[in-house]
C-alpha cells in the first residue's frame, strides 16, 4: 500500500520491488505486574499534573508518587541478581507495596476528579 501511495504521488517510480523478510532475534522487556502498575501511577500523575494547570484547586492534596513507584521496581533487580529462593517473598512484597501506592494513587485522583465536578456545577 505504501509503495502504490507513493508510486501514484511520483515520490518514486518502480518497475520491481524487492523485500527482505529477514527474522532478527532480540531480547525483549516482559512487562511484570508491576511495571504496569508504574506505567499506571505514570499516566494518572500526567494527567492530573495537566489538569493542574487549569484547575489547580482540585489538584490540592495530590501527591506524585511517580519516583517512589520507579525506585520500588528498580529495587527488583537488586533483590533477584541475589537467586535465593526468599528472594521472591521480597519480590512479592515489593509488588505488594506498589499495589499500595497504585490505590492511593487512585484514591487521589479520584478525590480530583470529584472536586472538579463539583467546581463545575
Amino acid at each position: 500500500m505504501l509503495v502504490k501511495k507513493l508510486s501514484e504521488e511520483r515520490v518514486i517510480r518502480h518497475r520491481k520491488f524487492r523485500t527482505d523478510t529477514t527474522v532478527v532475534e532480540s531480547d525483549i522487556h516482559h512487562p511484570t505486574d508491576a511495571t504496569l502498575l508504574q506505567d499506571g501511577v505514570s499516566a494518572i500523575t500526567r494527567t492530573i499534573n495537566k489538569i493542574r494547570k487549569v484547575a489547580s484547586h482540585a489538584t490540592e492534596g495530590f501527591v506524585d508518587q511517580t519516583d517512589i513507584v520507579k525506585r520500588k521496581v528498580l529495587s527488583f533487580a537488586k533483590v533477584l541478581r541475589r537467586r535465593m529462593s526468599r528472594s521472591w517473598d521480597e519480590v512479592n512484597k515489593i509488588t505488594q507495596d506498589v499495589v499500595e501506592i497504585t490505590e492511593s494513587v487512585l484514591q487521589q485522583a479520584e478525590s480530583v476528579i470529584e472536586k472538579l465536578q463539583r467546581s463545575t456545577k
